[in-house]
């Protein structure tokens, strides 16, 4: 059922080191959100958490229920502040994940934060606007968290351009650590089982050097 909520946050974020609430998700605002997955908490306790640490008004801070789900008392909480938009998931009064946008936030940056992942993909290929596209996601396994983010080239780009330690970040997804099958699981497990099986194949273990990230053909 976690599944369920998860893909229903996701569907709500927009996704495109100093303190909380800054013009991007910083180290310190990542660790705060990450130590908040798992707690048990009632919604409307988080929601005044929210209010109080991101100094925003009550009706700055939504929260609603799932009525999907009824019998796991599940809840969104969501707020917006400085352009960036947060979603946080209940299910039985605790934290199951925490999605949050970014904004000129790098994969260097990220990695600065959170030391360095166990897992990338990157893609490249055509999109249903007639761009190319180039997507290149993070997975911190330890801390989980899985990061990622996309730019955009003419269709003429046929060979894909090389990712460097300053390509954007728009999306973060805290979760609770676990195993890459866990964190891929709980992301993408209600995707039809043949994509599923393709997004998964196209994490490879992190190399440790920008220069080694190999791309792959778009995931349709």
């Amino acid at each position: 059922m976690s599944k369920f909520v998860a893909i229903l946050l996701l569907s709500v974020i927009l996704a495109g080191c100093v303190g909380i609430g800054t013009a991007q998700p910083d180290c310190d605002e990542m660790s705060a959100l990450r130590i908040k997955i798992s707690t048990v908490m009632t919604p409307e306790k988080f929601k005044m958490w929210v209010e109080e640490t991101y100094h925003l008004p009550s009706e700055g801070v939504t929260l609603t229920p799932i009525t999907q789900l009824p019998q796991l008392h599940a809840y969104v909480v969501r707020w917006r502040q400085n352009s960036l938009w947060y979603s946080a998931g209940f299910e039985e009064s605790m934290i199951t994940n925490i999605g949050v946008t970014a904004e000129w936030l790098s994969a260097g940056d990220l990695i600065v934060c959170l030391g360095e992942p166990e897992y990338y993909a990157a893609t490249y290929g055509l999109t249903g606007e007639g761009m190319m596209e180039l997507d290149f996601n993070l997975l911190f396994l330890d801390q989980g968290v899985i990061a990622g983010g996309a730019k955009f080239y003419p269709t003429n780009t046929e060979q894909p351009p090389a990712i460097t330690d300053d390509f954007p970040i728009n999306s973060l997804m805290f979760r609770q650590p676990g195993s890459a099958d866990d964190l891929l699981q709980r992301q993408f497990g209600l995707y039809p089982q043949e994509t599923y099986i393709r997004i998964v194949n196209s994490y490879k273990p992190w190399p440790g050097y920008w220069d080694s990230i190999k791309t792959e053909p778009k995931i349709q």
